[in-house]
């Protein structure tokens, strides 16, 4: 499986929308804070996660699938505690 960076480029792809477009429909971060995302410098708290998934609509579980079922891209991903805002 694709990491969640990935996952969620192809949705935005799918649904035409920018990094811009995706931080004005979570309506809870910065586009600064997608940027820095999408180019690996952080990575979404849980919270963030789940509301970057909830706009995307897509799966919070098969996006940040556990690297420990040998799935590439995952929970290790998610920022811990506040970080990623």
């Amino acid at each position: 499986m694709k990491n969640w960076r990935k996952i969620a480029r192809a949705r935005m792809d799918e649904l035409g929308w920018t990094h811009e477009d995706l931080a004005r429909q979570m309506g809870t971060t910065t586009l600064g804070t997608v940027r820095n995302w999408f180019s690996g410098r952080t990575a979404p708290n849980v919270e963030l996660a789940r509301d970057l998934c909830d706009a995307l609509g897509l799966s919070l579980n098969e996006t940040f699938a556990n690297r420990l079922d040998g799935v590439d891209g995952a929970v290790d991903d998610i920022a811990p505690g506040g970080e990623g805002r």
